[in-house]
């Protein structure tokens, strides 16, 4: 084959040949809890006291909140955007997905902190920003909202143990209507699994009436065997809900 590129380079051998390339790799929640810890660190100065997103107190939380609001989910050890996870990363403003943004109001505390910057300064800053986004926002478009799967809401199957609002069917789970409580119980429980049951409406619908449910063919993670249990829910009022077996009096 001859080659031309405003002169002639003579003949010269080729061929074909077929490659794959390989996605980046799923985050698991250690990863994940990593990358947070450095996001933006290229931002900072040296002045800038603390690093990454949130603190090691609160990027655990953030990531529960993420799941609990069905823009990411849990396959395996992996974590894994949703199809609302994803439509929401391309709606929102730059600003707000960059870490530049929370490097920018650290730097900002520690102003505060050293006296060169007082915090109405600070919220007024905020504020403006805020007036700016919405001012350039004003909205999405309908056909950006009907991308949203979690748009409408789910059917009302009880009532919050913890709140007294409405729980309501989502995708992955069974979620409290009051945003401020973190209250859920998960189509994919583990426990459940582990017992041969699965968290479907029905048994959501009685752990919310009765906080118990009477089994007569649970199964045996060590045997294989069926047997009769009562499961009894247990919320302690904050993070994820737990299951304890009741076995009948012989």
């Amino acid at each position: 084959m001859d080659i031309w590129a405003g002169k002639h380079y003579g003949p010269c051998d080729s061929f074909v040949s077929e490659h794959f390339t390989q996605p980046p790799k799923q985050y698991t929640e250690d990863t994940l809890l990593s990358a947070m810890e450095r996001a933006g660190n290229e931002e900072r100065t040296e002045d800038t006291e603390k690093k990454g997103l949130g603190t090691p107190a609160t990027r655990a939380a953030i990531i529960e909140k993420l799941i609990q609001s069905g823009f990411v989910k849990r396959e395996k050890k992996n974590l894994v955007p949703t199809d609302d996870g994803n439509v929401l990363i391309t709606v929102l403003p730059d600003e707000i997905k960059s870490p530049k943004m929370t490097a920018e109001w650290e730097m900002a505390l520690n102003h505060i902190a050293q006296n060169t910057e007082t915090a109405d300064e600070f919220l007024n800053g905020i504020t403006e920003l805020m007036q700016e986004l919405v001012a350039r926002y004003q909205g999405i478009s309908e056909e950006k909202k009907d991308q949203f799967q979690g748009k409408t809401k789910g059917e009302v199957i009880g009532k919050c143990p913890r709140c007294g609002a409405d729980v309501r069917e989502g995708k992955v789970n069974f979620y409290c209507s009051d945003r401020n409580c973190a209250f859920t119980l998960w189509k994919n429980d583990k426990f459940l699994a582990s017992q041969g049951k699965k968290m479907d409406k029905t048994t959501a619908k009685k752990f919310l009436s009765k906080g118990k449910i009477h089994y007569k063919d649970l199964v045996s993670r060590k045997t294989g065997r069926q047997y009769e249990a009562t499961v009894e829910m247990v919320d302690s009022g904050e993070g994820n809900v737990q299951f304890n077996l009741i076995f009948p009096q012989r």
